[in-house]
């Protein structure tokens, strides 16, 4: 019954052929969060990108824009902000930066009321019990790659296979020994303050690094 159960849920989970600027919102625990796709930020699958490369790719793929922000928003990922742009235009942009190497794979930055946030294709999975073989072959029907357990019961990180995080984790959800699936969210963070404590750096449940 639970093999039946999954190749029938597989048939209705399958990732349906969309990119990432279709999403209007994403799943989060057993609600969805309503977010667009940013008309100024991109986001790049690349640990470092030239400004003089970004520059003259930005040259083509938008005449007449100017590249505003750069910024490192996680170890392989580079934020790129493009003030007065629009969706079809960075989509040039990105396209552009893959086909000339300085990017694996690209998505949209997203926005929220006032806030700003980057899905690529990571994705967390909680599931009910260890992962079988029926389950993972069932999850990778959908796209998502478990890839390894977090410190949590049977809460997974896993991968999107076609880079679409927030299309994965729809699909994964539905899923039967899914209990619930999430994109995982790159936020900005913005400094205000830094304490003085000198023992700071041994608090190590704070993220707030000292420099």
């Amino acid at each position: 019954m639970r093999s039946l159960a999954l190749i029938l849920a597989v048939a209705l989970a399958a990732p349906a052929l969309a990119s990432p600027y279709d999403w209007h919102t994403y799943p989060h625990g057993d609600r969805v969060l309503a977010v667009e796709p940013s008309d100024a930020w991109l986001l790049l699958d690349a640990p470092a990108v030239a400004v003089p490369a970004l520059e003259a790719a930005l040259a083509k793929a938008l005449p007449g824009a100017v590249l505003g922000a750069v910024k490192a928003v996680d170890a392989d990922r580079v934020a790129v902000e493009v003030p007065g742009a629009n969706a079809t235009g960075l989509r040039r942009l990105g396209e552009a930066l893959v086909a000339q190497g300085h990017a694996r794979r690209f998505w949209p930055g997203f926005s929220r009321s006032a806030s700003r946030g980057f899905f690529d294709d990571r994705v967390t999975v909680a599931l009910e019990a260890a992962p079988d073989a029926a389950l993972r072959k069932a999850l990778a029907a959908t796209g998502v790659r478990l890839a390894h357990p977090t410190p949590l019961p049977h809460v997974w990180v896993a991968t999107a296979a076609d880079g679409d995080a927030i299309g994965a984790a729809f699909a994964a959800q539905r899923l039967p020994g899914v209990r619930w699936a999430e994109p995982d969210l790159i936020r900005e963070v913005v400094r205000h303050d830094v304490p003085s404590d000198p023992e700071q750096d041994r608090q190590w449940h704070l993220e707030s690094p000292v420099d």
